[in-house]
């Protein structure tokens, strides 16, 4: 039985999709739920990038509503000047996970990072468990680390990050070879 696959770019989330969107992603994240009090206000200050959302990447299988991620666009001052993309929030629904559906909406999230004229693209995951689906487009592990402020002012520095070059290969391997975290500005994706 053939299940075909369309991958959207969108500005925001369609109405018609908002309440699945929203239960599966929950679903995804569930981790955040369970989060203290303490844990929640920290979690607050360090993702506290949503100016930085240019769209949407929504899957869809068969008509049906399969999963997304969103996508983020800074630009990063420094000894080195550019502009960052970013990928955040990618969930499948469960019944379709393993079925190439993160792979199609990182492609698509990576091409459209392309068309946004990003220099880099970065992305934070659990490294050792979820590295390798990244791989394939270019993301290495960024093992010297990545620094951000809060919307409080505070630093964080995190083991955590991936970056991959989009159209410039040269900041990429300046900022991977060199030994000081990168610093992706105010806020984590």
């Amino acid at each position: 039985m053939d299940h075909p696959l369309r991958i959207d770019i969108t500005t925001s989330i369609p109405p018609s999709i908002h309440a699945e969107y929203q239960t599966i992603k929950d679903l995804s994240y569930v981790w955040l739920k369970s989060m203290t009090a303490a844990d929640r206000k920290k979690h607050s200050d360090q993702f506290c990038s949503q100016k930085d959302l240019i769209s949407h990447v929504l899957a869809y299988r068969n008509q049906l509503f399969a999963g997304a991620c969103m996508l983020f666009s800074r630009k990063v001052f420094g000894d080195r000047p550019l502009l960052l993309g970013g990928i955040g929030g990618l969930f499948v629904k469960k019944e379709w996970q393993h079925q190439g559906i993160a792979t199609a909406i990182i492609k698509k999230a990576i091409d459209q990072l392309i068309k946004e004229g990003c220099d880099l693209a970065y992305l934070c995951t659990d490294v050792d468990h979820l590295g390798s689906l990244y791989e394939p487009f270019g993301f290495t592990p960024l093992k010297q680390g990545h620094t951000y402020l809060g919307k409080s002012g505070n630093r964080y520095t995190e083991y955590d990050g991936m970056l991959a070059p989009v159209k410039s290969r040269r900041l990429f391997r300046q900022i991977i070879d060199n030994p000081i975290p990168f610093d992706i500005g105010l806020g984590n994706w």
